[in-house]
């Protein structure tokens, strides 16, 4: 199975200012006197470690079947369902038979505060689209 996550710099972009505020959450909680101060602390925390967590574990998986690790959940997609891997204007994604396109989650585009970096970030995706698409005629090949 070839795996396939976005540069560590990258990851660690996105997992630290999560687990930033959840320390601070933490703290925050562990000074407040008030119930709900530690509710809010205490809670804050714990679901900002879960986002921080899944934050630098979002990745695109290529085996038997396609496995997409996102902020939410990790989704199982047989190779017959998907068409072909794709790079949009919000980043890389796999167009699905029938059309529809789902966004692959560790792989974005950038917003409007990376634009400077847009032509580096569409290399970058290029690059992964090419290896998954890689990995997609050679599954069909072997069907």
């Amino acid at each position: 199975m070839e795996t396939l996550a976005p540069v560590r710099l990258q990851r660690l972009a996105s997992f630290l200012p999560w687990a930033l505020v959840s320390l601070i959450l933490l703290w925050g909680g562990q000074l407040g006197s008030d119930p709900s101060d530690k509710v809010i602390g205490y809670g804050g925390a714990a679901v900002l470690a879960v986002v921080s967590y899944r934050a630098a574990r979002m990745r695109l998986m290529l085996g038997d079947e396609v496995v997409v690790v996102g902020w939410f959940r990790t989704r199982r997609v047989p190779w017959s369902e998907v068409e072909k891997f794709v790079v949009t204007e919000r980043g890389l994604a796999m167009r699905m038979r029938g059309g529809l396109e789902e966004q692959i989650p560790a792989f974005p585009m950038g917003g409007w505060l990376f634009r400077s970096m847009r032509d580096s970030m569409r290399a970058d995706l290029e690059r992964v689209c090419a290896k998954a698409e890689q990995a997609r005629r050679g599954r069909r090949g072997r069907k």
